[in-house]
């Protein structure tokens, strides 16, 4: 540097090992103030500076352009042939004696500063100190091989930013599933900053996953979730394989199985139902009195402990219900034929049998592997229906049953089971692909039928388990204290009341009371097809009608019900995100319009209300004074189908 900055003076200097330029604020005798934006400056020694420039600015942030159209220039410079003249002579050039050598005349202070910025950003050079050093040959070779991979990955970013934002030129290898990771695992996902990097900007999960949609790599429909908990919708061949190896003709023709084919027995389920594991029978006597039957179809003689099969339900822990698809815990192969209680095929079971005396009471009841075949499958509405016609053949049945199951709830609700109204939000997806969203109440005698008598098989197998001191999941929960339950005529506000101070219900190898239902004890069994605990909970029974050793012990059962604790709880959410999506795309195109909606709790500015069409209960702001029991308008605002946002706002 042949003299001092002067003040507004354009300079090159180094900074943090990074040429820079600013303009000169301040000079003293060791350092210098530059600044290089209109609010930035920076304290510089004097042995740092590189070279005044000689351009005197009108404003602060003048270098910032400065420097950037000296750096355009720069790149015209070829300073390969100045490197074969220095290379082999080692030390530290000065940037006077390297310029003496590039430029055949004198240059000027422009034209030097393009050299300095040169042989900065060149391949040839590196600066040390107030200086450059010539590289040698391998290292040039490497600075070389970088650039141009980096020339190459700028253009194929460029390239992804076209096919990215406008569906201009192919897609590379590797981009789709990147771009996959990302919509999936959001902020968790591996390929954020990748996919970042490439649009030059942050990208949002929605972004990328409409993209895809829009690439027709996935249906708007997808459920990501799936994919997120790593949820298998298929079965291997091996566990197909399985099933073709059992021997079913052989299992039916076990002589220590009753054989109870000429029960008249049927099913009673939706219309929609293809794994019908359950169904139910009378046989009446000659003396008026009469038998009914429980009939469970026998999935653990069809899944040995341990085997393909059994390892596979495990896992799945249960069957998933989605309003657009099922996904079964076992396949189709043994849910919905070997293993279902089809009509005119025989089907091993393990029966409950219990007679009805003369007066209604039922007496003792009894266990039995057995033999079934099924005469008929009703649905609920066919049964009830039959209900309403004495002059059926099968009314006799359904009456008997129908008033079994009225004095078992008579029973419960004396035993303290709380009597609230069943009210099911129903989400389908119909087969024209229109979504339907209905309110089923189940106030109807076959649900009634059907549901009592499930809840009367599992509280007779809890105590048979408890008297036999078998080890099997029991369910237990702790009867809430409805004292101070506010008395309504209101069916749904009575719901929501009761309901909320209820405790859930958990596993206990315990028996204990299952205070909602009024029983004790209470243990799961009467889905074996579909629940994976009440599985185990059959086959600890049946293989004490066997007379064999029960596949498990206390510490088995812990071992299983631990990992189904986990499985269980993730089907759940994930059952409820599915219908909340639906609902959220049924909701979609009713943006703006306005609800009745029934008041259910009151705070100090919002409420909770539960809006009457859909049985959804959200929190809205009050804008007027209202009491629980009240019914007011609300209008629908915002619907995300995306993060499943559903709001309303008092009208």
């Amino acid at each position: 540097m042949d003299r001092l900055p002067r003040e507004n003076e354009i300079v090159l200097f180094r900074y943090r090992n990074r040429l820079m330029a600013g303009v000169c604020l301040q000079v003293s005798r060791t350092k210098v103030r530059f600044a290089v934006s209109t609010k930035e400056s920076v304290n510089v020694p004097l042995e740092n500076v590189v070279l005044p420039t000689e351009q005197i600015a009108e404003s602060k942030n003048k270098a910032i352009a400065w420097l950037k159209g000296i750096e355009k220039i720069s790149e015209e410079l070829q300073l390969d042939e100045l490197w074969s003249l220095v290379s082999e002579e080692e030390g530290i050039w000065s940037v006077d004696e390297l310029a003496g050598l590039y430029f055949s005349d004198d240059a000027n202070v422009e034209q030097l500063a393009t050299f300095v910025v040169a042989l900065e950003r060149g391949d040839y050079f590196e600066s040390e100190g107030p200086g450059f050093r010539a590289l040698d040959p391998k290292t040039i070779a490497e600075r070389e091989a970088n650039a141009q991979k980096e020339e190459e990955r700028e253009a194929e970013r460029l390239e992804f930013v076209d096919w990215f934002t406008k569906g201009l030129g192919d897609v590379k290898e590797g981009w789709i599933a990147r771009i996959q990771d990302v919509a999936i695992h959001a902020e968790n996902s591996s390929e954020t900053r990748w996919l970042d990097r490439m649009m030059g900007e942050a990208v949002s999960p929605k972004r990328a996953f409409d993209l895809l949609v829009k690439l027709g790599i996935w249906e708007r429909d997808v459920f990501l979730d799936l994919v997120r908990e790593a949820v298998e919708t298929e079965f291997s061949q091996s566990v197909y394989d399985a099933i073709k190896d059992i021997d079913l003709v052989g299992l039916l023709a076990d002589s220590s199985r009753e054989d109870l084919r000429h029960v008249d027995a049927v099913t009673i389920d939706n219309a929609s139902t293809k794994d019908m594991d359950d169904a139910v029978s009378v046989q009446f006597f000659e003396d008026g009195t009469y038998q009914i039957g429980v009939h469970i179809t026998d999935v653990s003689a069809l899944v040995p402990v341990g085997s393909v099969l059994d390892v596979e339900a495990s896992q799945r822990a249960a069957s998933m219900y989605f309003p657009d698809q099922k996904i079964p815990m076992l396949p189709a192969e043994l849910s919905e034929e070997m293993g279902s209680l089809r009509p005119e095929e025989d089907r091993l079971a393990i029966s409950m049998l219990c007679n009805v005396g003369h007066d209604g009471q039922l007496g003792e009841t009894q266990f039995l592997r057995s033999v079934i075949r099924c005469r008929e499958k009703l649905s609920y509405d066919v049964a009830d229906a039959i209900l309403d016609e004495p002059t059926h053949l099968r009314y006799p049945m359904l009456n008997a049953l129908f008033h079994v199951g009225e004095q078992l709830l008579l029973n419960r609700i004396d035993a303290g089971a709380l009597s609230v109204a069943n009210l099911n939000r129903r989400v389908e997806i119909l087969p024209d692909g229109e979504i339907s969203v209905s309110i089923q109440t189940r106030h109807s005698r076959a649900d009634l039928l059907v549901s009592e008598l499930m809840v009367f098989t599992n509280a007779e197998v809890g105590r048979f388990c408890a008297s036999e001191k078998i080890p099997v999941f029991y369910r237990v929960q702790q009867a809430p204290d409805i004292s101070e339950v506010e008395p309504t005529e209101n069916e749904r506000l009575h719901r929501y009341r009761v309901l909320k101070q209820m405790r859930p219900a958990s596993s206990s190898l315990i028996p204990g009371a299952h205070g909602g239902l009024g029983v004790t004890p209470y243990c799961q069994s009467t889905s074996p097809l579909r629940r994976y605990l009440d599985l185990v909970t059959q086959r600890q029974l049946a293989g004490v009608l066997a007379g064999q050793t029960i596949p498990y012990t206390e510490e088995d059962l812990t071992a299983v019900g631990e990992g189904n604790t986990d499985s269980s709880r993730t089907i759940g959410r994930l059952e409820r995100q599915r219908e909340r999506y639906w609902l959220c795309r049924y909701l979609s195109a009713l943006r703006g319009e306005t609800f009745d909606a029934l008041v259910l709790d009151v705070w100090s500015h919002n409420c909770k209300v539960e809006v009457v069409d859909f049985a959804w209960q959200v929190d809205v702001r009050m804008n007027k004074d209202v009491t629980p029991g009240d019914i007011v308008s609300v209008r629908l605002n915002r619907v995300d189908e995306w993060d499943l946002g559903i709001s309303f706002g008092m009208v």
